[in-house]
C-alpha cells in the first residue's frame, strides 16, 4: 500500500535529525506494477545526477503472486 503520510514524516525526522542539512528527495512507488518504477526511476533521473542513500521500504510476503502489467514478478529487486 502506498503511503505518502509515512513517507513525508520520515523525510521530516531525517531533516529533524540532521538539523535540515540533508538533501532529501522522496518518490512514491507501487513496487507491484512495472509502469509505477519505470515512472519513479524517470523522475529520479530528472531530479537527480545520482543516488547517495537510498531507503527501500518494502516488504514481502509471497502466497500467489499478482500478474501486474501481465508479469508475474517482483518488482523491488528491478529497481
Amino acid at each position: 500500500m502506498l503511503d505518502k503520510e509515512n513517507m513525508l514524516n520520515a523525510k521530516r525526522s531525517i531533516m529533524i535529525d540532521t538539523s535540515g542539512r540533508a538533501k532529501v528527495t522522496c518518490i512514491l512507488a507501487d513496487l507491484k506494477s512495472f509502469s509505477s518504477v519505470r515512472e519513479a526511476a524517470s523522475e529520479v533521473r530528472s531530479k537527480t545526477k545520482s543516488i547517495d542513500v537510498l531507503i527501500l521500504n518494502a516488504g514481502i510476503a509471497v502466497t500467489d503472486l499478482e500478474l501486474i502489467d501481465g508479469i508475474e514478478s517482483i518488482q523491488v529487486f528491478i529497481l
